[in-house]
């Protein structure tokens, strides 16, 4: 860029108008300089910002920050986001016909019905198969000396059994479809699935 002490008034007036500086009829020459290079280096730290901001929104649109509340969503929302839909049958293999409400990182509420059908992010369906968590196992116990008290005995864990079971059906839901129980019965004959009958109560 040509040194703007090259350049007669006119051609530093002309670089003034580019840079968005009014220049009043009567300013010194050195005057007309300084306020020139002022308004270049403002444009130059405008552009510095904006670049800055762009590189910022794009680092948040990968992590997914909500751009209201400039929070990152839960690494569950974000798996359950990136899962896959499908259409699962819910067993409850601890109380049998019982239905089961869970809840995923406290912000992703499940109400499970036994034996229906529902839509379900295949990873929630993962977590819950996974042996090593918690969500799909309940413990056992069962009655086991003390191991410093004599003659006590004491409820210890000898082990851990599947709280339910779901089994996957081929048939994918829409990806428009809004996770929970299926009672659409031809989602069912399309699959061959039974339609739970209602249990009533004695």
């Amino acid at each position: 860029m040509q040194d703007i002490q090259e350049l007669d008034n006119d051609e530093l007036r002309k670089v003034a108008e580019r840079y968005k500086v009014t220049i009043p009829a009567r300013t010194s020459r050195e005057q007309m300089e300084d306020m020139v290079l002022v308004g270049m280096e403002k444009h130059r730290l405008a552009l510095e910002q904006k670049a800055k901001a762009e590189r910022q929104m794009d680092l948040e649109r990968q992590l997914g920050v909500d751009p209201q509340t400039k929070s990152r969503p839960s690494p569950e929302t974000i798996a359950i986001a990136n899962s896959e839909k499908v259409y699962a049958i819910f067993t409850n293999l601890d109380e049998d016909g019982v239905d089961e409400p869970f809840n995923v990182g406290g912000q992703h509420p499940f109400h499970l019905w036994c034996d229906f059908i529902h839509v379900l992010p295949k990873c929630v369906i993962d977590e819950i198969r996974n042996p090593n968590t918690p969500t799909g196992t309940k413990p056992q116990y069962a009655r086991r000396p003390h191991p410093t008290i004599p003659n006590l005995q004491i409820d210890t864990v000898v082990g851990n059994r599947k709280k339910c079971a779901f089994e996957i059906l081929d048939l994918k839901p829409p990806t428009n479809a809004k996770f929970g129980v299926v009672l659409d019965r031809k989602i069912y004959e399309k699959t061959g699935t039974p339609f739970p009958q209602p249990v009533v109560a004695a």
